[in-house]
């Protein structure tokens, strides 16, 4: 299935689904850009001429997205219809 065909036929309860995994996972992505930001700090604390790893929005959101993802091919059908059984 092309990839417009799938967004086309997607339900109510999956744009809820992914619309909190994408928030759960731009929070993952933020944290993990930090952890690693002082891990940098931690081996570069003598270096004055290293750079610091900065948490711009394009590191953020790439990551979010493959973090996203992953999340709902795991949890993703397990939520939906959790979701669904709520809603009815």
């Amino acid at each position: 299935m092309k990839f417009s065909k799938w967004i086309y036929n997607l339900g109510f309860e999956e744009y809820i689904v992914i619309f909190f995994l994408f928030i759960l996972s731009i929070a993952i992505s933020f944290q993990s850009i930090k952890l690693v930001n002082l891990w940098n700090k931690k081996i570069n604390n003598d270096n004055k001429f290293s750079k610091e790893f900065r948490a711009s929005p394009i590191p953020l959101f790439g990551l979010s997205i493959i973090v996203c993802t992953i999340l709902f091919f795991v949890f993703g059908d397990f939520l939906v219809n959790l979701l669904k059984e709520k809603m009815n």
